[in-house]
């Protein structure tokens, strides 16, 4: 069976996390069965690319801000 890791090795490490991604990469029960990793990327305003999963950040006063309309 071959798979794609999601995130990485996010049970253990922070999602789209260079630890996680090398962690699933140096897993003893790969072999040769990883065929790829899928990560989430965003495009911010000043035209910078953060990893991460959510399309949001907390605002200032808690309200939700796109990731496309922050700075990284």
């Amino acid at each position: 069976m071959k798979f794609i890791a999601h995130r990485g090795f996010s049970r253990r490490f922070a999602g789209n996390s260079l630890p996680a991604f090398q962690a699933v990469i140096d897993h003893p029960c790969n072999g040769r069965s990883l065929i790829g990793i899928e990560l989430d990327i965003h495009l911010c305003k000043d035209e910078r690319i953060p990893v991460m999963h959510e399309t949001t950040v907390p605002g200032y006063k808690g309200e939700k801000v796109p990731v496309a309309q922050c700075t990284f």
